[in-house]
């Protein structure tokens, strides 16, 4: 048990790097794993979602369903961001995000996402 621990602490236990596309088509092969997986990350009032594109609608920007909740993210990586002009604004970076895989539950805001990635000392 102590060995395990001090492979978490250290970072020595890896996480699989797996594309966001077969992790959303494919939840139950990932499922209960520590995963990284790269997509477009939002944050904002009430939003934390990873998916694999965008879309907009109006002048608002949204994530392209399937998209999974993302509780404490874990983000390695942040790129090309940009915030919405929008009440509440939100922001849209390229990211790598890494966490245990969770799917088939109500997760995030209002148990709107079937699966999520959840990171931080949870995992």
């Amino acid at each position: 048990m102590a060995l395990l621990l001090a492979l978490l602490i250290s970072g020595c236990i890896q996480s699989m790097k797996v594309d966001i596309d077969d992790l959303l088509s494919n939840p139950e092969r990932y499922q209960g794993r520590r995963i990284c997986t790269e997509g477009i990350y939002v944050s904002g009032f009430e939003a934390s979602a990873l998916g694999a594109s965008t879309y907009q609608v109006g002048g608002a920007v949204y994530l392209t369903a399937p998209a999974m909740w993302i509780e404490r993210p874990d983000i390695r990586s942040r790129s090309d961001c940009f915030e919405t002009q929008t009440t509440p604004p939100a922001e849209f970076c390229h990211a790598t995000v890494c966490g245990l895989f969770e799917c088939g539950g109500e997760y995030g805001h209002l148990g709107a996402y079937e699966c999520q990635l959840r990171g931080g000392t949870a995992w």
